[in-house]
């Protein structure tokens, strides 16, 4: 009796555990359109951002806000590089090519930037019935920004964004009693290989008001429609992240 209560329990830990292939972008942007024009000019963030969760069966629909981190370093001249970690991993660079710099707080200033950035996920795997799937993703994603400074201390930004990228996994059999569990990638056990091309895009609009030189912080409405594994799936989220300039 004990035995087949284990194994019941077992077996209902393992189909709970069920999962398909999942993209997840982030929403949130952040990105001011005014940048520094001398080179190191740090900034270090942290806040929190919405998700536009894709998955291969087409059912996941939430939104999640994840915590993210993020520095950016201007290079002089209208031009910063970035580094964001959350869910995934980010770099990219920006360049402001109209209107005046971070540094002069210029009222009524209306600023431009552009920027691309290369975003890869960390490695996911997961179970569904009897296959075990591995998988990544990376994609490109490219944005134009605006902004109008309405006082010293207040900026309204907003821009578009547009990525594109693929997702390359494997599949392999998931059977206790042929050895293919967890940790198998022996030939024995693969299925086959999969991959998908995937696009997200929206828009953005935010707000950011600036304490004093050191500190400022970021409120932010997105809408992005992501299309991966031939499902397509719209989201809307809301996000905030806090500032400190060196």
């Amino acid at each position: 009796m004990i035995k087949k209560i284990g194994v019941l329990v077992a077996v209902v830990g393992i189909t709970g555990c069920e999962s398909t292939p999942t993209v997840e972008p982030g929403l949130s942007r952040f990105d001011s359109p005014e940048v520094h024009s001398e080179a190191f000019n740090v900034r270090a963030s942290l806040g929190f951002e919405g998700k536009n969760i894709v998955s291969e069966d087409g059912l996941s629909e939430s939104n999640n806000h994840s915590l993210r981190a993020d520095v950016a370093v201007t290079l002089g001249k209208g031009v910063e590089v970035s580094y964001l970690y959350s869910t995934d991993t980010k770099v990219a660079l920006k360049y402001q090519f109209y209107g005046a710099p971070k540094e002069q707080l210029k009222v009524g200033n209306v600023s431009q930037a552009v920027s691309i950035g290369y975003v890869k996920s960390p490695e996911q795997s997961g179970r569904k019935k009897d296959r075990r799937w591995s998988q990544r993703y990376d994609y490109l994603d490219l944005a134009w920004v605006t902004g109008y400074r309405v006082a010293a201390d207040k900026l309204i930004y907003g821009g578009v964004f547009y990525q594109r990228g693929e997702a390359t996994g494997e599949n392999y059999k998931f059977n206790f009693e042929l050895g293919c569990d967890w940790d198998s990638n022996s030939q024995r056990c693969f299925l086959n290989d999969f991959q998908t091309d995937g696009t997200n895009y929206g828009v953005n609009v935010g707000f950011e008001y600036q304490f004093n030189t050191w500190s400022s912080v970021m409120l932010e409405f997105v809408h992005g429609n992501a299309k991966w594994y031939g499902n397509s799936h719209t989201e809307s989220a809301f996000g905030a992240n806090f500032s400190f300039h060196f």
